[in-house]
């Protein structure tokens, strides 16, 4: 499987729990579902793909330049 498509899988794994797990805290008593967090948490998923595609050891050198 290359890269790509194990990126793709991830990301719809992802999607997917996410909608599970909010679809479960329907019927919690005490929790409440919410689209916002199924959005928030595509969005960290998206970030980490990119992350992995520029390569997360570039990534880290450039951020710490950055702050530094």
């Amino acid at each position: 499987m290359n890269p790509r498509n194990a990126g793709l899988i991830a990301l719809a794994v992802s999607v997917a729990w996410a909608a599970l797990d909010e679809a479960h805290q329907s019927f919690v008593p005490s929790r409440s579902a919410s689209v916002a967090d199924v959005a928030l948490d595509s969005i960290g998923a998206l970030g980490a793909l990119g992350i992995a595609g520029l390569g997360w050891r570039r990534v880290a050198d450039r951020t710490t330049a950055a702050l530094l």
